[in-house]
C-alpha cells in the first residue's frame, strides 16, 4: 500500500500486490472475425466448455476486459505466482466470482494481524517525518477487497476515500493515527478522509 500524510491534509496509500511475471493475454477477436461472430462463439463456449483438467483456485487477484470477454487473474492453489494466468469468467465457478464481487469470507487472523501491524508501522513512520508524503504497504488484493468492501466513497475506478471508522476492520490501537514527538504532547495526526488506491505491480525484469 502507498500512503500520504500531511500535518494538514489527507493520507493516501496504495494496496500493492507484487508479482514476478505478467501473464500472457490473448486477443478477444481472431483474425478476420467480426464482433457478432465472437459473441456467438462466447455464448457457445460459456455453455459447452469442457475442462480437460480441473485446478483449485487459491484466489482471484483482479479482473480486466479482453475484447468482449471478462477475464480474471488467477492464483492457483499449490502453484507458483510465476504461473498466475488470466482466465475467462466461464472457466471459473460462480461461487468464486460472487465472492470476488461481494466478499463473504473473512481474512484469516494471522494475515489480518500482519496487515494491521504493517499499516500501523507505516502510518507512524510517515507521521514522524516532516518531509515526504507517500508510503507503500504490500497486501494481496483479496485482503484489500475484504477489508474495505462497502466502506468509504469511491472517487475514481478502484480508488476510495476512507474515514477513520472505515479502518475498524484492522486491529489498531485507539491512537494509531497520532504521533507524539515531544514531552509536552506536541505531535502530528492524520487528517481524514484518506485516499486509498490499489495497484498491481510487476517486476521490471519480467515485462514481456
Amino acid at each position: 500500500m502507498e500512503g500520504k500524510s500531511k500535518e494538514k491534509g489527507s493520507l493516501l496509500f496504495k494496496a500493492i500486490e507484487q508479482h514476478t511475471s505478467p501473464p500472457k493475454m490473448t486477443t478477444g477477436l481472431s483474425e478476420g472475425q467480426t464482433e457478432e461472430e465472437n459473441k456467438r462463439k462466447l455464448r457457445k463456449a460459456s455453455k459447452c466448455y469442457v475442462y480437460e483438467n480441473k485446478f483449485n483456485v487459491e484466489r482471484l487477484i483482479c479482473k480486466r476486459k479482453d475484447g468482449l470477454i471478462q477475464k480474471y487473474l488467477v492464483k492457483w492453489e499449490s502453484y507458483s505466482e510465476y504461473e498466475c494466468t488470466w482466465e475467462p469468467w466461464f472457466h471459473l465457478p460462480k461461487i468464486i466470482l460472487d465472492d470476488f464481487s461481494t466478499p463473504k469470507i473473512e481474512i484469516d487472523p494471522d494475515t489480518l494481524q500482519e496487515i494491521s501491524d504493517e499499516f500501523r508501522t507505516a502510518v507512524q513512520a510517515r507521521l514522524s517525518q516532516r518531509v515526504g508524503s507517500h508510503f507503500y504497504i504490500s497486501s494481496t488484493f483479496d485482503s484489500f477487497r475484504r477489508l474495505f468492501h462497502n466502506r468509504g466513497t469511491e472517487v475514481q475506478k478502484g480508488r476510495k476515500l476512507l474515514q477513520r471508522d472505515d479502518f475498524s476492520g484492522l486491529l489498531l490501537p485507539e491512537d494509531w493515527d497520532i504521533f507524539v514527538y515531544t514531552k509536552l504532547g506536541e505531535g502530528r495526526a492524520v487528517s481524514f478522509p484518506i485516499k486509498v488506491t490499489p495497484t498491481l505491480r510487476w517486476s521490471k525484469n519480467a515485462i514481456e
